[in-house]
């Protein structure tokens, strides 16, 4: 049930994504193959991949891919759900590239597109971890003063921070596969969603241990670097624009900022690179699962007013650790999806809604 509730999801996602062209005639199938009309899932895949296959490289057929999934799984076919993965993750690519042009044409970003790059890690147990250079930068940290958002943990009025050493962060949150393959175990909530998934339910603590298994300069971002990340250059309120309903990120929709629109309240985490990339190519730095920072919290424009290099979060007297990101907790509405916003909770809480994504030094 929770595989097609996540099929159901991804539906209305890659609708706000995609070109809406073919929007309609998506929806009629989804709808027909899901309904009860007597045969088994077995009998309605073949009818489903002839469906796919035809459209196999329009980026709006994804959720009809992810009810394959959820077929496969009922009927067993091994075979069905290989080719329905090798298709996902094909047009998830082709996602990210028409992505990473639009990025590179309208967004203000210090790095153009083009010139981002990439590497693979493998990880202790042999899964593999994409990742994404960061470079050396300055921008502005926090929330505009024009802003229409008040929260008490934001860094307000904005500080110019300089990172005089670049560093490479996952493109995805680390997922349950990754986490397993280095920790062996899974401590997520929802594991019966897939291995794709990222991992929550683990404190700070457990996180650092993840990458201290790792090595090879494995860590956590600093406050500082996730944002500088998140924003890619852009200064708006996400890093997509100024308004979100819910269907931009997995987040709360019930309570829009800047839109009247309804968007989805999914309730749970979905698969990693199920919403549009930012224009430096990740993924889910708004909503899915909040992400841990290696900092201790800090009200930084108490300490330095105007400009930071650097920056390492609080001293040893504070015991909360910076999160970022929102997430698609009850509670978590589109304002906590903000690009400047943080949240604090101690290092030792376990929380179904946070996870982390993994830096390491160039």
């Amino acid at each position: 049930m929770k595989r097609l509730v996540f099929a159901t999801t991804v539906l209305l996602l890659i609708f706000a994504v995609a070109p809406m062209a073919r929007a309609d005639e998506i929806d009629d199938a989804f709808k027909r193959f899901r309904a009860d009309d007597g045969r088994t899932a077995a009998e309605k895949i073949p009818a489903l991949k002839a469906f796919i296959e035809a459209r196999q490289n329009d980026p709006n057929v994804l959720p009809l891919v992810s009810l394959l999934g959820v077929f496969a799984e009922e009927a067993g076919d091994k075979e069905a759900d290989k080719w329905g993965t090798a298709i996902f993750d094909r047009l998830r690519d082709k996602l990210d590239a028409a992505s990473a042009s639009e990025g590179a044409e309208n967004a203000a970003v210090s790095v153009p597109v083009a010139n981002v790059k990439t590497k693979t890690v493998t990880l202790p147990g042999g899964a593999t971890m994409e990742m994404i250079y960061c470079p050396p930068g300055t921008y502005m940290m926090g929330r505009r003063k024009d802003s229409p958002c008040k929260e008490s943990h934001d860094v307000c009025p904005q500080i110019k921070v300089t990172l005089t050493k670049g560093f490479w962060l996952g493109k995805y949150e680390v997922t349950q596969a990754q986490w397993k393959s280095v920790m062996g175990t899974n401590p997520s909530d929802s594991e019966s969603l897939g291995d794709n998934l990222p991992v929550n339910n683990m404190s700070w603590d457990d996180a650092v241990a993840f990458v201290k298994k790792v090595g090879n300069g494995a860590r956590l971002p600093t406050d500082a670097e996730w944002e500088y990340a998140c924003k890619a250059g852009t200064d708006t309120v996400f890093h997509w624009g100024d308004t979100c309903n819910g269907t931009e990120a997995n987040c709360n929709g019930t309570k829009p900022f800047g839109t009247e629109k309804k968007g989805p309240n999914i309730g749970h985490a979905v698969k990693v690179g199920s919403y549009r990339p930012n224009a430096w190519g990740f993924h889910d730095m708004a909503g899915n699962v909040a992400e841990w920072c290696n900092d201790r919290h800090a009200d930084y424009y108490l300490v330095h007013p105007e400009e930071l290099t650097d920056p390492k979060g609080g001293d040893s007297t504070v015991r909360y650790r910076t999160v970022r990101g929102g997430c698609f907790y009850t509670y978590s509405q589109a304002i906590a999806c903000r690009s400047v916003k943080r949240d604090m909770l101690p290092p030792d809480w376990p929380k179904a809604y946070v996870g982390f994504r993994m830096a390491m030094d160039e």
